[in-house]
């Protein structure tokens, strides 16, 4: 058993406080080899969620192919108005030939009804919906099928009424278009527009730009659209960095003042943030994760199974202007250049920029050590279906899709989409969507709560699947807002066009339905607030792994009550120490394992209820 006495190690430049979960099935087991038992954990707990409403339906069914964008969904705080955007169409042909963007406004009462036709005058897909200056908004699109006009742009200067007016954003020197946007506006008054998009491959008709296929390239118009600066391929995002990007696999953050950043996340290529603190004259980029296998050669390999992001990534500033990430979490093999995957990966992560780097290897161990695996699936017996049942498929990984946003109190709600244990007619297992609030203390880090929430586990949902969730970026004072897309069969039928996904083959009604979720029913109010004074740190054990004992260095700025807590791989305690109360200074912990059988632990210190967890390994 542990015990503990009162005791140097080196501070890390973070600290990763929060309150640690369990994965449900991925710590310590290798890849090819998920754990068939779910790992002690909080409960999902289930919520009775109101205001939700369907506002439009549609046959076509596939929102995204990585990440789904923060862009669908808009909330005006200052008037309690909404507008949401959809890859929208109600052809039931499979070559859905009236695909555009869906669109239905929130007068601050009702949604309007629900569309029938698109916006657009031509096919489009992949919409995000702005505010645009004073009172007006406006939406982004590429033209669908590589038609040689490229990303249109609509506006309206009054939201919710009035026509559209269409024009197309230029496409750069030699390419026919841009493909798979991303548009937010920024700027003081709302005219500024920024554009990320990629270019369409050569069997596409494309061309390399600059030596490179499918390149992210940003642009941008300072006057509402009226006129456009030059594409740009941002310094780090060229040829001699990456062979290749991949569509979908971006996201922007909703801009603070003249702050701008994006977010490009995906299993063969670093995961990085682009941030401009000019409204986007010029950037810096900082790798959050190095992948060793960058697509720099078409004939890469590696040794074995590794975990990296599954290219479904969002990202949020909060009110100091600093980027927090997520990014689900998948399990690769890639051998001369064919990429395996491992269907049951699951994880939800999270950094920030006071983070330090998640270097070249994604272990979940330390993720969890360091409070930065943050989701997963709830439901264990996902891991061990009944035979002939499979995940419906959704091109990532069985958790994946995340969507994030950050209110003015430094508030953070994270969504994604799980796989489930219910079962559609045809054998595939529903997603639902699943939540976790955590509270930002700027120089302290976040505390994360529990439980994780099923925000569909109202009985209106039972026999459905809900996906693709999509945060606005902006709530009210006691509400946030989500829009979803659900149905009576898993999967998606779109992919079936030229994919072998598990899942729908028939077409169905799909209802795009937006969740206003109050805050204080996940958790908002109920995270303890940090401690007055410039806080505390905790350093990693030394030694590590060891036998006997190791100790811990505590570095407090203020007094206050120090507890540690020794919890085992399954979540179980294992030794509560209250140490009593501290002034401010430098304490040693020395933790004895004495007769403890070796394995994993994590060790939480506690100041003032304020917790930073490590792990520790008996041998």
């Amino acid at each position: 058993m542990f015990s503990s006495i009162l005791g140097l190690a080196q501070i890390r430049p973070y600290i990763p406080s929060g309150s640690r979960g369990s994965d449900g099935g991925l710590q310590d087991y290798p890849c090819g080899k998920m754990a068939r038992a779910k790992i002690a954990q909080s409960p999902s707990e289930i919520k009775s969620i109101q205001v939700d409403s369907i506002i439009m339906m549609t046959h076509f069914d596939l929102q995204t192919c990585g990440s789904i964008s923060d862009q669908r969904l808009y909330y005006w705080p200052s008037d309690n108005t909404m507008a949401a955007c959809a890859m929208f169409s109600r052809d039931s042909s499979m070559l859905f030939p009236g695909t555009g963007t869906g669109y239905n406004y929130f007068n601050g009462n009702q949604w309007g009804a629900q569309p029938v036709t698109r916006v657009e005058s031509v096919e489009t897909g992949w919409p995000s919906i702005q505010p645009y200056g004073v009172n007006g908004e406006c939406l982004l699109s590429h033209q669908y099928r590589y038609d040689p006009d490229s990303l249109v742009f609509s506006k309206r200067m009054t939201k919710g009424t009035g026509t559209w007016t269409q024009t197309f954003v230029p496409n750069p020197p030699g390419e026919p278009g841009m493909m798979y946007p991303r548009m937010v506006i920024g700027g003081a008054d709302q005219m500024s527009v920024n554009i990320i998009a990629i270019t369409p491959p050569s069997y596409d008709g494309g061309t390399p730009f600059n030596g490179m296929e499918c390149a992210l390239l940003y642009i941008r118009s300072t006057d509402g659209g009226v006129t456009w600066g030059n594409w740009q391929q941002l310094p780090g995002m060229t040829s001699a960095e990456y062979l290749t990007f991949v569509r979908d696999s971006y996201a922007w953050a909703n801009p603070r003042n003249n702050t701008l950043c994006f977010f490009v996340s995906n299993n063969l290529m670093d995961a990085f943030i682009m941030k401009s603190t000019d409204n986007g004259d010029s950037w810096t980029k900082t790798v959050i994760y190095s992948s060793p296998y960058n697509l720099t050669s078409g004939s890469a390999s590696s040794p074995g199974w590794f975990y990296c992001p599954d290219g479904s990534c969002d990202v949020a500033l909060d009110n100091t202007g600093t980027a927090h990430v997520t990014f689900a979490l998948e399990c690769d093999h890639l051998v001369n250049g064919v990429l395996y995957h491992q269907p049951l990966t699951n994880g939800i992560i999270y950094w920030n920029e006071s983070m330090p780097s998640l270097g070249t290897v994604l272990i979940p161990d330390t993720l969890k050590a360091h409070n930065q695996f943050i989701g997963w699936i709830t439901d264990s017996t996902v891991f061990n279906p009944p035979i002939n049942t499979f995940p419906g498929g959704y091109y990532g990984a069985i958790a994946t899709n995340p969507s994030m946003t950050i209110d003015d109190d430094n508030n953070i709600f994270v969504v994604w989409m799980a796989t489930t244990s219910e079962v559609d007619p045809n054998n595939y297992l529903f997603a639902h969507i699943f939540e976790r609030t955590g509270k930002i203390y700027p120089g302290y880090g976040v505390r994360w709560l529990d439980p994780i929430i099923d925000l569909t586990g109202n009985p209106i949902y039972y026999d459905e699947e809900c996906v693709y969730p999509s945060l606005s970026p902006t709530t009210s004072g006691d509400k946030f807002f989500m829009l979803f897309q659900r149905d009576n069969l898993a999967g998606v039928y779109a992919l079936s066009e030229t994919e072998c996904y598990n899942g729908q083959e028939t077409i169905t009604d799909n209802y795009m339905t937006v969740m206003g979720v109050l805050k204080s029913d996940v958790g908002v109010g109920m995270i303890e607030k940090r401690p007055d004074g410039p806080g505390f740190t905790v350093s990693d054990n030394y030694p590590n792994p060891f036998r006997g004992s190791t100790t811990y260095i505590v570095n407090t700025g203020i007094a206050g009550n120090i507890f540690l807590e020794i919890d085992d791989l399954y979540g179980q305690p294992v030794s509560v120490t209250d140490k009593g109360h501290y002034s401010p200074g430098t304490y040693h912990f020395t933790i004895d394992a004495g007769t403890t059988k070796p394995g994993i632990y994590f060790c939480t210190v506690k100041l003032n209820n304020v917790p930073v967890t490590k792990k520790m390994i008996v041998y």
